[in-house]
């Protein structure tokens, strides 16, 4: 899709009072979509907090995983999922080079910082939705992810 195709239809998107448009064509595809956060920070040392989003899709709250052992009782635990609450590039640290927010076996708090999501230049933090420890980290740093998508594994 032209350019100057995609800058009017942004144009008009702007000024216009729709939430989301997706245009579709033989050249390619569009999705404009907007945020409730208009603050857009100069580069990822500033990240802006944007409460999760849950996707359209069922949630996945929680998974039981059963002991691997082969005798008497049988240990569970429960794992919840943290997905990505948009599209955007997966970043495990605050800039390149620095700690990552978390490590898998890292014990975690409600509304700790596990990541971040960024698209269009706009950061969104992704907390914990509780306390727990993470089992895994399900994306690496720098790759793109949809909404929706699982990032963590909480247990």
């Amino acid at each position: 899709m032209e350019l100057k195709r995609i800058a009017a239809l942004a144009d008009l998107f702007a000024a216009s009072p729709l939430l989301e448009l997706e245009v579709e064509d033989a050249e390619g595809r569009v999705r404009l979509v907007k945020r409730a956060s208009t603050a857009a920070p100069a580069g990822r040392s500033s990240p802006v907090a944007v409460p999760p989003v849950r996707s359209p899709a069922p949630p996945v709250p929680t998974a039981q995983v059963s002991g691997t052992g082969s005798g008497g009782g049988a240990s569970t635990s429960s794992a919840s999922i943290v997905s990505s609450p948009m599209y955007g590039t997966f970043f495990r640290a605050q800039a390149p080079g620095e700690k990552p927010f978390v490590s898998e076996g890292d014990a975690v708090e409600p509304g700790q910082t596990l990541g971040l999501i960024e698209a269009m230049k706009t950061l969104c933090k992704i907390p914990a939705e509780k306390a727990g420890r993470v089992r895994r980290i399900l994306k690496a740093d720098g790759e793109p992810v949809e909404e929706g998508q699982p990032l963590f594994e909480i247990e």
